[in-house]
């Protein structure tokens, strides 16, 4: 009877939540063992890693800069900070749990496989960044709060208005791994990797916020773009040449 249940209550909704997960955990870990265990996937890792430094001009050097320190953790942990007393401040406690949750599940296993991995990254000569490499904590990161942020911003909003903010959190998300790998400090190996554990945690997301009850959420879309603007100019302007010279790009 208990699996009866269960499969009447499992919407067509769900089971695309529960299909993407899946898919996206399974390439992870797929990618994973060929990282780890197939010397063929380096040597991949590195010819395009080449032909993207092949690219590199001054003006997209400073692009570049811009866009991965949007995804340095100051500005995911403030942003992640502001979204919570918010939350706090309008009780809603589901939601506040669930994304605490996603927000320190991301830390954690970006931390717990980047240390069980082990892997060096491109240029680990560059100063103040971690040893290990793989996955990308920016790639995960950014894609988690492009993707948290989205759904609580659509949420309750037309088709495509969601399929616009969809659509910016995307651009978002694929611009700060790119800019990873343009900036020679991961391989796009550890990329793809971010970009997929961060799916699964957002799919994970998107599950539990769908099955929680409706909320009023008014104000967030502000604070949360007001918020992250303030937090990215602050961070801009506290750690641009320090950073630059940490990537090795050319100010002048």
């Amino acid at each position: 009877m208990n699996d009866i249940s269960l499969d009447q209550n499992m919407t067509p909704e769900k089971q695309k939540y529960v299909l993407i997960c899946l898919i996206a955990f399974v390439l992870f870990v797929l990618l994973a063992g060929l990282v780890l265990y197939v010397p063929i996937v380096s040597d991949w890792d590195l010819l395009v890693s080449n032909w993207v430094q092949s690219l590199r001009f001054p003006a997209l050097d400073r692009l570049a800069l811009a866009i991965t320190l949007s995804g340095d953790k100051f500005v995911a942990q403030s942003g992640a900070t502001v979204i919570l007393l918010y939350l706090l401040l309008m009780r809603h406690w589901r939601l506040f749990f669930q994304v605490l949750a996603v927000s320190v599940s991301t830390v954690s296993l970006v931390f717990l496989l980047k240390t069980l991995t082990a892997r060096d990254r491109p240029n680990i000569a560059s100063a103040g960044l971690e040893t290990f490499s793989f996955p990308s904590g920016h790639a995960t990161t950014a894609v988690v709060v492009a993707g948290v942020v989205a759904l609580l911003i659509a949420r309750r909003h037309k088709l495509n208005v969601r399929r616009g903010v969809y659509a910016v959190a995307v651009v978002f998300a694929a611009m700060v791994g790119l800019s990873r790998v343009y900036l020679q400090v991961h391989w796009p190996s550890d990329i793809l990797a971010g970009w997929l554990l961060g799916t699964t945690l957002v799919v994970i997301f998107a599950w539990f916020l769908n099955a929680g009850a409706t909320i009023h959420t008014r104000w967030l879309t502000p604070v949360i773009l007001g918020a992250a603007t303030l937090m990215y100019i602050l961070h801009m302007f506290q750690t641009w040449i320090s950073q630059a010279e940490k990537y090795g790009v050319l100010l002048s």
